[in-house]
C-alpha cells in the first residue's frame, strides 16, 4: 500500500542521521549514516570496529534499514504517513519501542513490539493523521525524559516535528502508481507544490513557469517512476486571471539514462538533478537543434557513483554541467537510449518544438533574448500532497494583505482620536467604525472577484 514512500521516508532519514559521527553522550558509540556500531556488528561483522563503521558505504546502511527497519516493521503495509512515523521512530530508538507504542495506540497488547497482522488490521481502521500525531506526540514525550535530553534535544525536538509534518503530508494522500488523473486540478496543485517549497512563481500576464514532475505523467497520474524511462512530466504554467493554466504539457525525463549511469562522463558519476529550482537556462543549441542550454547559471545535480538509479546518499556537486532541456530524438517511451546523460528532456521532437515556441512567447525573452529562465524540479509525491485552496478560501497572501489593511485603518484611526485628545471610549469607538468599514470593504471585494 505505501511501499512507494520508502524512497522519499529514507532520503528524510539520511537527512537526519547525516554522516560519521562518535559522541561521547550518544550510547549508540560510532555511528555512520545512522547505523550504530551495534548494529553493524549484528548485521555485517560481529568483529567490526569504529574505522569498520566510518568506512561503511552508504548503500550497507540502505540494506539494513530496508531489510531491518522497513520490512520488520512491514512499513509497505502499513497507511501511508504512519509507515514513515514509525520507520522514523523504530530507527531513532529502537524497533521494539515503535512496535510496541504503535500497539499501545492501537489499544493491543504492547507485551512484544512486533508489527502483527492485528495491527495492520487496526491501522487500516485508523485515523492515519491522527496516529501519525499520536506516534509524535509519544515520541517526543520519550526523549524529553531521557537524561542526554540537555545535550542532544533540539536536534531532537526538530527532527520529530520535521517527520510530524512530512507524515502528515503523506496521510493527507500518498503519490502511489496508479493514482487518478488530477485534471484541471494539476496546474493548481503544481503552484502550490512550488509554494510550499518557497519556489518563485511568476504570474505576470504573459509569464511563464516552466516545471517537471518527476514520476509523473501527461495527465496528472503517478507511475512507477521506473529508471530509463520516459515517465517524468514536462510542463509549462502560464496564469490567466489569477489562476494557473497549464500551457502545455509533456513526456519527458529529469534522468540520466541506463548508458550514461552505468558508463558516466563524469569519474565521480552520473548527474541526476537535485529537487529544486534553478535560473539557469538561455535560448541556445543542443547538437543540432534549438534548446534551453544551461549558460544562466548553477545548478546542483547528485552524483550517482554507486550507479543505482536513486539519488539517496548521493554526493551533491554544483556548477555549470551542461544540463540542457532538450528533446529526446522520438525514442520509445521504454528506453532513454542516449538522449539524456542529466538533461532533462522531452520525449518528442515535435513536442520539443512546441516547448520551445511557447517558452519564447514569455515577454521577458521577446524584451532581452538572452533571459535566464528559471526551471524547478519536483517529486510526484509534492504535487498529489500539495493543499490547494478551496472555493471561498483566500491564500494565506491575501489573508494577510487584507489583515495588514485592517491594522493599518484601526491604527489610523486610533492615532486621530489621540492626536484630537478626545476620551479614551471615543478611541475605542472610533476603532470600531473602522473593523467595520474593513469588514464591508472585504465583503465587496469579495463579491466583485467572485471569490
Amino acid at each position: 500500500m505505501a511501499a512507494v514512500n520508502y524512497d522519499q521516508a529514507l532520503e528524510r532519514l539520511l537527512v537526519h542521521e547525516g554522516g560519521y559521527s562518535n559522541h561521547p553522550s550518544d550510547p549508540g558509540g560510532p555511528t555512520n549514516f545512522g547505523i550504530t556500531i551495534h548494529d553493524y556488528r549484528k548485521y555485517v561483522n560481529p568483529n567490526a570496529g569504529a574505522a569498520d563503521v566510518r568506512s561503511m558505504p552508504v548503500e550497507t546502511a540502505k540494506r539494513i534499514y530496508r531489510e531491518k527497519y522497513w520490512n520488520v516493521q512491514r512499513c509497505d503495509e502499513l497507511a501511508g504517513g504512519v509507515d514513515y512515523a514509525v520507520f522514523d521512530y523504530g530507527v531513532n530508538s529502537g524497533i521494539g519501542r515503535s512496535g510496541k507504542v504503535l500497539r499501545r495506540l492501537l489499544d493491543l497488547p504492547d507485551d512484544t513490539g512486533a508489527v502483527t497482522d492485528d495491527v495492520i488490521a487496526a491501522v487500516r481502521r485508523a485515523d492515519p493523521r491522527a496516529l501519525v500525531a499520536a506516534i509524535c506526540d509519544e515520541r517526543l514525550a520519550f526523549l524529553q525524559r531521557l537524561s542526554t535530553w540537555p545535550v542532544f534535544g533540539a536536534g531532537w525536538g526538530r527532527r520529530v516535528r520535521e517527520v510530524r509534518a512530512a507524515a502528515l503530508a503523506m496521510a493527507d494522500g500518498n503519490a502511489v502508481a496508479g493514482t487518478k488523473p488530477l485534471g484541471t486540478d494539476l496546474a493548481a496543485r503544481i503552484i502550490a507544490a512550488m509554494e510550499a517549497r518557497g519556489h518563485r512563481v511568476d504570474k505576470g500576464p504573459g509569464e511563464l513557469n516552466i516545471v517537471y514532475v518527476e514520476g509523473m505523467n501527461p495527465d496528472g497520474s503517478v507511475n512507477d517512476n521506473k529508471p530509463n524511462v520516459f515517465n517524468d512530466l514536462r510542463t509549462v504554467i502560464g496564469f490567466d486571471n489569477g489562476r494557473p493554466k497549464i500551457v502545455g504539457s509533456w513526456e519527458g525525463t529529469t534522468e540520466p539514462s541506463r548508458r550514461w549511469t552505468v558508463n558516466p562522463m563524469n569519474p565521480g558519476g552520473a548527474a541526476r538533478i537535485a529537487f529544486g529550482q534553478y535560473r539557469a537556462w538561455q535560448l541556445g543549441t543542443h547538437h543540432d537543434h534549438e534548446a534551453l542550454v544551461q549558460t544562466g547559471g548553477a545548478v546542483t545535480v547528485c552524483r550517482d557513483l554507486n550507479k543505482d538509479f536513486s539519488r539517496v546518499g548521493d554526493k551533491l556537486d554544483s556548477g555549470f554541467f551542461g544540463i540542457n532541456q532538450h528533446w529526446g530524438y522520438d525514442l520509445p517511451k521504454g528506453d532513454l537510449g542516449s538522449s539524456s546523460a542529466g538533461c532533462l528532456v522531452g520525449r518528442s521532437k515535435d513536442g520539443h518544438r512546441k516547448f520551445m515556441a511557447i517558452v519564447k512567447s514569455d515577454p521577458r525573452f521577446i524584451r532581452d533574448d538572452r533571459y535566464a529562465f528559471w526551471t524547478a524540479v519536483l517529486p510526484a509525491a509534492d504535487v498529489v500532497n500539495a493543499r490547494v485552496p478551496g472555493k471561498g478560501q483566500q491564500s494565506t497572501a491575501s489573508a494577510g494583505k487584507k489583515v495588514g489593511l485592517g491594522a493599518a485603518v484601526v491604527a489610523m484611526l486610533t492615532a486621530g482620536a489621540h492626536w484630537l485628545g478626545e476620551h479614551w471610549l471615543l478611541t475605542g469607538g472610533v476603532a470600531v467604525v473602522g473593523v467595520l468599514v474593513l469588514l464591508v470593504w472585504s465583503a465587496m471585494r469579495g463579491a466583485s472577484s467572485g471569490e
